[in-house]
């Protein structure tokens, strides 16, 4: 059988930031510590003024056995720089590390690069959500759902993750990139592209902890209202398939979804806008 990935694989790490300080310690102490050492660490900076910058660059200094790039481009949105970092990824697996999420031990990466070597036909995996709010984990059991219910799931919302998904680079390659018009659902385009052709290895393990915090995009209220109403829309026409349905294009239902989305599209700008003015009113 063809592996997909090669046996002991590179991964390259991404993490972007912006001002993204808070957190960035822990998620740096997380790849330290990993007992899985054939690593690249790519970071893509918004030209961050928050010390971002500083402890990055101590953290390269610090760990000279690491493999990094330090990339500074204009920010354009979270899409946009993970993008870019794939343009330089010279690893064989990638996983996308924002400065709010961390390893959830260390063995995160021994796992995954074992699940590939006894899984070799598939080329990406994902395992279950894990959110910290304040000092408290919560597991959400999304192998279990994902198991018996991919398609049906995916036609509803996003409930894969990039922080949750380990891929080959070719995966990215082949389905992406990240549709930088979103700028919640950034990666929604990706799993729909994908699953027309394939599926992904689902394991019931924790590999990474996403932190819920005031400013990251998950807690915003707002932010729900727009990938829901929106971006959900917005990939279903860039790729034309819809998981319950298949690819649509060429079915009954194109036609009453192209209007829908176009008539969508028209309401967004007055429905946001009046939205966001009343909020910063109140």
């Amino acid at each position: 059988m063809n592996r997909t990935v090669p046996r002991e694989p590179k991964i390259t790490i991404v993490t972007a930031t912006y001002n993204t300080k808070k957190f960035l310690n822990l998620c740096l102490n997380s790849v330290k510590q990993q007992t899985y050492r054939n690593i690249e660490h790519i970071f893509v900076d918004g030209y961050s003024t928050d010390g971002c910058v500083e402890i990055i660059k101590h953290y390269i200094k610090e760990n000279p056995d690491i493999q990094t790039q330090f990339i500074q481009s204009k920010p354009k949105g979270i899409a946009n720089a993970l993008n870019i970092a794939l343009t330089h990824a010279t690893g064989d697996i990638i996983h996308f590390l924002h400065s709010d999420d961390f390893y959830i031990n260390e063995n995160s990466l021994e796992r995954v690069v074992n699940y590939f070597d006894r899984n070799p036909k598939y080329e990406w995996l994902i395992g279950n959500g894990v959110l910290m709010f304040k000092d408290n984990i919560v597991i959400l059991p999304l192998s279990k759902i994902l198991k018996h219910l991919l398609t049906q799931i995916m036609g509803i919302r996003n409930f894969i993750s990039h922080e949750n998904t380990f891929a080959s680079v070719n995966f990215y390659k082949k389905y992406g990139p990240f549709l930088e018009e979103n700028k919640i659902t950034i990666e929604y385009n990706i799993w729909l592209n994908a699953l027309k052709e394939t599926r992904p290895l689902i394991v019931d393990d924790n590999f990474t902890v996403f932190i819920v915090h005031p400013g990251s995009t998950s807690s915003n209220v707002l932010n729900w209202i727009k990938s829901d109403a929106f971006e959900y829309p917005r990939a279903w026409k860039e790729v034309k398939y819809f998981p319950i349905i298949g690819d649509y294009e060429h079915s009954f239902w194109y036609k009453a979804y192209e209007e829908l989305i176009e008539e969508i599209a028209e309401f967004k700008n007055g429905f946001i806008t009046g939205f966001e003015k009343s909020v910063r009113k109140d």
